[in-house]
């Protein structure tokens, strides 16, 4: 527990425009308290 990354995982979602990223954002952002999340959004159209 030296305070370094244990693992990073990355990811990247192709979703619809209807999407509720909001929600997705959410969830994500509860994961919080058992792990650190980045979460960066971007709209390539």
């Amino acid at each position: 527990m030296s305070g370094g990354d244990m693992f990073v995982a990355g990811s990247q979602l192709l979703v619809s425009k209807v999407f509720d990223i909001e929600n997705l954002q959410q969830a994500l952002e509860g994961l919080s308290d058992d792990v650190m999340v980045d979460l960066a959004l971007a709209d390539d159209e």
